[in-house]
């Protein structure tokens, strides 16, 4: 223990963390696997089934495999600023879900054929990252309020 400190102040310390973040942390780390096999399978399923243009067909993949290192590495961050409560990893967390909202708005609308079982994929997505990010940022904010002292 560090001179000067209170027992209380350890202890509010190590209790800074989020478990309904972890939680959503947690599920969103079997949900992206489930959503890269899945979009890499859908997208051999279009290729297959319908004319798709080679230049976008590579494309497609070339994003299904940014979003799962972009995706891998912002739940990183963001289990290690939960756990640690400390705001730098958390915030880069945060700011990592930009191109994530990018890439499920890539799939949603824009990319060569849509078929509903992507909606209701990236729609599944849309609303954990949703979930994710706002509860991030309440945490973030927790975070700094807790450090300041008064």
């Amino acid at each position: 223990m560090i001179q000067g400190e209170s027992s209380q102040s350890v202890a509010a310390k190590q209790t800074q963390s989020s478990l309904p973040l972890q939680m959503l942390i947690y599920f969103n780390w079997h949900f992206i696997v489930f959503y890269f096999w899945l979009s890499l399978a859908l997208l051999t399923f279009k290729a297959a089934r319908y004319y798709y243009p080679s230049q976008y067909l590579g494309w497609d993949i070339t994003i299904i495999f940014l979003y799962a290192i972009v995706e891998g590495t912002r739940l990183l961050f963001a289990s290690k600023g939960n756990k640690t409560s400390q705001t730098g990893p958390l915030l880069i967390s945060v700011i990592l879900s930009l191109p994530i909202i990018v890439m499920h708005a890539y799939y949603i609308e824009l990319q060569t054929y849509v078929l509903r079982v992507d909606v209701v994929i990236n729609a599944i997505a849309f609303f954990m990252l949703g979930s994710e990010f706002i509860m991030s940022i309440f945490v973030l904010i927790s975070f700094v309020i807790a450090s300041r002292k008064f």
